[in-house]
């Protein structure tokens, strides 16, 4: 047997759906906002409603929306049982939130509701542009929302109306640039020889790994050109002899 107080609470939910609109959902929101709501009945209860309204929507009005306490403090945020149970009264107090639990150890039951005062403004004034013609369309926008990574699914009611086209996908840019490996010792010396060069390949190496492989203030690019470069002009990577150097070297000099 049904309790009567549960009985109330079908028999609105009857009511309600037997003369809701197409898009109900869509109608609630725009409602809370258009009315300026949720200044008077505060964000989370606002919050609470509009949760409660995407979940009908979900189960497309088939049954009240359940939740224990614990559920919606996870979910919603609420730091305490206190806040949640005093932003639920707001809503029902306000119309836009129906409640029902027969005693602590059973599920909540919510009904997301359009006060009466609010139904002319909710349904009459919303333009063409506002809500999808019907729900078919509807079924379709979401599908395209969700393909695009912009809703939820079908029938998630998160949609707020018709979507933009999305911008197409930029193709990846392909790049021709090579990254730039330095050379070993082995490699300066074997292209050396390929290319009949006189080159002091350890000293080339050395030379630009102590300067980080730059070119001036450019990183290397071809090592191969630098080589060629190299055997033409050697003066300017250093030109002190041998014994010049070593006696640098011992007194602890910068070669």
């Amino acid at each position: 047997m049904i309790e009567p107080r549960h009985a109330e609470f079908l028999a609105l939910k009857e009511k309600r759906d037997r003369h809701r609109k197409p898009m109900y959902c869509l109608h609630l929101m725009r409602a809370l906002f258009a009315t300026e709501a949720i200044k008077a009945i505060g964000a989370d209860a606002a919050m609470l409603v509009q949760w409660v309204a995407l979940r009908e929507d979900e189960l497309r009005y088939r049954e009240p929306v359940r939740a224990w306490n614990e559920q919606l403090e996870s979910l919603l945020g609420f730091r305490s049982p206190k806040q949640l149970n005093q932003t639920r009264k707001h809503a029902v107090e306000s119309g836009w939130l129906v409640y029902y639990r027969e005693n602590d150890r059973l599920i909540g039951e919510y009904l997301a509701m359009i006060p009466e005062r609010f139904n002319d403004l909710s349904c009459g004034s919303a333009s063409s542009e506002s809500f999808p013609d019907s729900e078919q369309e509807a079924e379709s926008i979401n599908g395209m929302l969700s393909e695009t990574g912009k809703g939820s699914g079908k029938g998630s009611g998160k949609g707020s109306g018709k979507p933009s086209i999305p911008s197409p996908i930029p193709s990846p840019v392909k790049r021709t640039d090579k990254r730039f490996n330095p050379p070993t010792v082995q490699e300066v010396r074997e292209y050396g020889k390929t290319q009949d060069l006189s080159i002091d390949a350890e000293r080339f190496v050395d030379f630009y790994e102590a300067k980080g492989w730059m070119v001036g203030k450019n990183k290397m690019i071809d090592w191969q050109a630098a080589v060629r470069n190299w055997s033409r002009n050697p003066k300017p990577f250093g030109s002190l002899s041998q014994s010049t150097t070593a006696r640098r070297i011992n007194l602890g000099e910068s070669v």
